[in-house]
């Protein structure tokens, strides 16, 4: 059963969808990237087409051994130009990677994403403003923090943010074009793996943009006491690991929902726990380890005996499902002298 242009079938026949050159094939269907045009000829969303075959396919008719004439066989059109738009076909990975082989695949497609990235100009200006603005903004909100702990939990907010929006549309982007890929031997682990890869060395460099802009933005902000609490190796490493748990996240959110929509819609319902179930939220960021407070170290938690209302005791066990209680510790621990058992005493 072969589907026509306005949606019917018949059988055993088909009808002419397009005749012309390669260039007009994504305008006439009205399409971004090949992968939507095999769509649409499947769902038979398409008008058949009316007017006569071009000349640009010249056809070659061959006999076959009885002396009768076989069917008609259109010759590729020879083009020594390079397709760059061959980058975005499904069946391309056929050419590009040597099937079964996993990196040969994982090159392929973490190149292709990796174009996909820069020639989108407002998705490379977003990427790159994200991590300028965000902490631009936490140096003029943080001139009189009290200590490091607000400083450095907004980091780690902002970093798990970073991951989430870079991993949540992507996937759900090219369903279409994965499920193809997929059927033309493409393995799931080569192009997790290279999305993994592009998003992991995008996430870096926005996270070295962001510490660029906190210690430029906090020198001239914060107390000279407070400035020295921020070491940056430590917060390079620790937001490093902030940012691979939310694009996690966002891999995961990308691969569930259906739709972009759907996957954007999501991301406030993963990002405001982070904020809302925090040390910082709860108003005792700047309380003394020894003190009763929630969102303590969990080794402080485990050696010392506190009575917390019910309240703080369900925000306390509901923090430790986010990642932004464990990289706000992390962050604040080396400002923390005796950071450990003698905390109680001297934090």
């Amino acid at each position: 059963m072969e589907r026509k242009g306005d949606g019917s079938t018949l059988t055993g026949s088909g009808c002419l969808a397009y005749s012309g050159s390669p260039e007009g094939l994504l305008p006439h269907f009205n399409a971004k990237t090949y992968a939507d045009v095999f769509g649409r000829l499947a769902n038979g969303g398409f008008e058949a087409f009316q007017g006569q075959v071009g000349e640009s396919l010249s056809f070659t008719s061959s006999t076959d051994s009885s002396g009768g004439s076989a069917s008609r066989i259109p010759d590729r059109p020879q083009d020594s130009r390079r397709d760059d738009d061959s980058l975005w076909s499904w069946n391309g990975i056929l050419h590009a990677a040597i099937p079964g082989n996993s990196w040969q695949q994982m090159l392929f497609v973490a190149w292709r994403a990796l174009l996909l990235v820069i020639r989108d100009r407002g998705l490379l200006a977003t990427m790159v403003a994200q991590p300028l603005v965000l902490g631009l903004l936490v140096c003029l909100t943080q001139f009189a923090p009290g200590g490091i702990a607000p400083l450095a939990f907004f980091s780690a907010v902002i970093t798990i943010w970073l991951g989430m929006n870079n991993g949540a549309r992507d996937l759900v982007r090219e369903r279409t074009q994965y499920v193809r890929e997929r059927l033309a031997g493409l393995h799931p682990e080569a192009y997790l793996g290279a999305k993994w890869c592009v998003f992991t060395v995008a996430g870096m460099v926005q996270i070295l943009l962001l510490l660029i802009v906190l210690r430029l933005g906090c020198k001239a902000i914060l107390p000279e006491m407070h400035y020295a609490d921020l070491r940056m190796p430590i917060f390079f490493v620790v937001l490093s690991l902030c940012y691979q748990g939310g694009l996690a996240f966002g891999f995961l959110v990308s691969t569930v929902v259906r739709t972009e929509e759907a996957a954007v819609a999501a991301l406030p319902l993963l990002i405001i726990p982070q904020l809302l179930l925090s040390v910082v939220a709860t108003g005792h960021a700047n309380e003394l380890y020894s003190k009763p407070r929630p969102c303590k170290p969990l080794v402080v938690t485990l050696t010392s005996e506190q009575e917390l209302p019910v309240a703080a005791r369900l925000v306390d066990g509901l923090s430790l499902l986010c990642f932004s209680r464990p990289a706000t510790l992390l962050l604040e621990a080396p400002g923390v002298k005796g950071y450990g058992r003698e905390s109680i005493v001297h934090r």
